[in-house]
């Protein structure tokens, strides 16, 4: 749901496709299309504006965040990390995102933010590691209305023999 709650971005049937559709149910349009070996597995995310719709793009070895312009209709690419995961656009601007860590702590991750651009969707600085926990992955990462809180599910591996 847009910030404003006037409109919905949803992931279509095998998550190949973003769509748009009025908060009444109408209007629905494609906005998005997956490219081939490509999938939208994460969430859908609005900027804080509610002019953009940022989503995770995936591939193996591979992985974006990219945003959608609803005005221009453009994409662009925010961030860029193959370990990347899921993500949220907070309030102040910034993208948090868990990333896994690598071998031999490949089912640990942690969080890192970035600043972004509402507006123009562009990163300024380097991504920054917030956390450094170890154990579990993170997912459906979400900040509270007022922007104060973030929540997350925490995902562990279990293995037996």
């Amino acid at each position: 749901m847009s910030p404003d709650g006037s409109r919905i971005a949803y992931l279509g049937v095998g998550e190949r496709a973003i769509w748009l559709v009025n908060a009444s149910g109408e209007g629905a349009r494609r906005i998005v299309a997956a490219a081939p070996g490509y999938s939208f597995g994460e969430r859908l995310i609005w900027s804080p504006d509610g002019r953009r719709v940022a989503y995770g793009n995936r591939k193996p070895d591979e992985f974006t965040i990219e945003s959608y312009d609803l005005d221009s209709g453009r994409t662009s690419v925010v961030l860029s990390d193959p370990k990347g995961a899921s993500f949220c656009w907070a309030r102040d601007g910034r993208i948090i995102y868990s990333r896994q860590e690598d071998p031999p702590n490949e089912t640990s991750a942690n969080l890192w933010d970035i600043r972004v651009d509402p507006r123009t969707a562009r990163a300024f600085g380097k991504p920054r590691r917030l956390t450094n926990w170890g154990g579990y992955l993170f997912d459906v990462l979400s900040t509270g209305a007022g922007g104060a809180r973030l929540s997350f599910v925490r995902k562990r591996f279990r293995s037996t023999v």
